[in-house]
C-alpha cells in the first residue's frame, strides 16, 4: 500500500512538470572562471526563493531563467548549444546560441548555479564563476 501511494504521488507530480518526465538527461562541459573544464551528466539548474528570514524554497529545473529587459524567459536546456557568461563590472551577461544557431544576450533574473553530476559526484557551479557551457 505504502509503494502504491509513493507511486501515485510521484506520477502526479510527474504530470505537473511534464518536461522532467519526458526530457533526456543532458550533458555538457563546463569552463569555469579557473579554466577548469568538466564534464557533467544530468545538467539543471538549481536556485532557492527566500520566503522569510531564515526559510527558502529550493527549485531545481531544466529550463535557464534570463532576464531581457522587463521580461523573464525560461530557455529549455535541451536548445542550448552553449552558454558564454561575461561580467562587466557588476553585470553578468549570459550570452546564450540556440542548437539552431540563433543567439541572445541576457541577463539572469538571480543567482542560480549549474549542477549534475560527474564521475566523481555532485556538481555545484554558481552561474558568476561560469565561463562557458557546450552541451553535447
Amino acid at each position: 500500500m505504502r509503494d502504491l501511494v509513493f507511486i501515485l504521488i510521484f506520477t502526479i507530480l510527474l504530470q505537473g512538470y511534464p518536461a522532467l518526465a519526458q526530457e533526456k538527461a543532458l550533458s555538457a562541459t563546463i569552463i569555469d572562471n579557473q579554466d577548469v573544464q568538466t564534464d557533467i551528466q544530468n545538467v539543471r539548474i538549481y536556485w532557492e526563493e527566500k520566503v522569510g528570514e531564515a526559510a527558502f524554497i529550493p527549485h531545481e529545473a531544466i529550463n535557464l531563467p534570463v532576464r531581457k529587459g522587463s521580461t523573464t524567459v525560461h530557455v529549455s536546456l535541451g536548445t542550448i548549444r552553449k552558454i558564454e557568461v561575461e561580467r562587466k563590472k557588476e553585470l553578468v551577461i549570459i550570452r546564450i546560441t540556440l542548437s539552431t544557431g540563433k543567439t541572445g544576450e541576457f541577463t539572469p533574473p538571480m543567482s542560480f548555479q549549474v549542477i549534475g553530476s560527474s564521475e566523481f559526484g555532485e556538481v555545484r557551479i554558481p552561474i558568476e564563476e561560469v565561463k562557458t557551457v557546450t552541451f553535447k
